[in-house]
């Protein structure tokens, strides 16, 4: 029986029961004098209970209608409620979105989208947690994180990946590190440079792991630092060599790009959803202003 009570019977009621008249109810919808009376008989006929008391003078609740207006009341209000807090977040006017990131993605393309997006949107709350790929794609797929920007294959059938752009990354080193300039280094000269690098399971590491062992050696950086800062901070003190996005390289005068035989960072950099999964209102639209950024021909 619940199903078949249509909201706007409800609502005729509760507007009839709260102004007193039927032609008061009406003018407070906005419908005809008729239209109110016609809902009400409907939702009168389907509980089986006359809901007011009719004379020429006034018009009020019987038992039946005012328990009806009682416990009826709660139940449109709630709807109105949730009905208004829907269209509120279809328009933005507020939400939440979460999103994850490599970290460097988040220290260098994330920053100026989300300031765009924040201005646009200042009732939507955001949240970002920069971590590895691996990590911030077992928080997609659980559910606590709405989408990802990281370096990503496209391969897991689980996962939906739109393909932005390739990243290079680089071999940055001080300028007052003796390296020769005219040539590229050879592996087993690279190898034994003083290396700082981000940790494991990051992606870099991870290659830079993996390269080392087909050389049957092993990759053991002098420091390890999460934070990409940390990482240039620690490069700018002579401390080693470190890989960094090419573009964040250049912009840098006190360091400089060493070329390595048979090395190179090439990253297929995707915005990844979990497939199948609806993004909010609001993460739909953060996913959109990051698409038309980003994505290259």
């Amino acid at each position: 029986m619940l199903n078949a009570i249509a909201p706007g019977d409800l609502e005729a009621f509760i507007a009839v029961a709260e102004s007193g008249g039927f032609r008061r109810a009406a003018d407070r919808l906005g419908l005809s004098q008729s239209s109110v009376t016609l809902r009400v008989q409907r939702l009168e006929q389907l509980l089986g209970h006359q809901l007011f008391n009719r004379t020429t003078r006034q018009v009020s609740l019987t038992e039946a209608g005012a328990q009806l207006r009682t416990r009826g009341g709660h139940a449109v209000s709630e709807l109105t409620s949730i009905v208004r807090e829907l269209r509120d977040q279809a328009q933005l006017k507020f939400g939440r979105v979460v999103l994850g990131a490599s970290p460097t993605l988040a220290s260098t393309v994330l920053p100026p989208l989300l300031g765009h997006f924040m201005s646009a949107y200042p009732g939507v709350t955001m949240r970002l947690h920069d971590d590895f790929t691996g990590s911030i794609l077992e928080r997609l797929v659980a559910g606590s994180i709405d989408l990802a920007l990281v370096p990503f294959d496209g391969r897991d059938t689980d996962l939906e990946c739109e393909h932005l752009f390739t990243d290079e990354l680089v071999v940055a080193a001080p300028r007052s590190m003796a390296l020769p300039a005219n040539r590229a280094l050879r592996f087993e000269e690279f190898s034994r440079l003083p290396f700082v690098s981000m940790p494991l399971p990051s992606a870099i590491r991870t290659t830079l792991s993996d390269l080392h062992a087909r050389e049957q050696q092993s990759f053991r950086p002098v420091f390890e630092a999460n934070n990409l800062n940390t990482l240039i901070a620690l490069v700018r003190a002579g401390m080693g060599v470190s890989v960094l996005p090419a573009p964040m390289l250049d912009a840098m005068t006190d360091l400089v790009r060493i070329r390595v035989e048979g090395l190179s960072f090439i990253r297929r950099i995707g915005l990844v959803t979990v497939r199948g999964r609806a993004l909010s209102p609001a993460a739909a639209r953060f996913a959109a202003i990051v698409v038309q950024a980003l994505k290259q021909p």
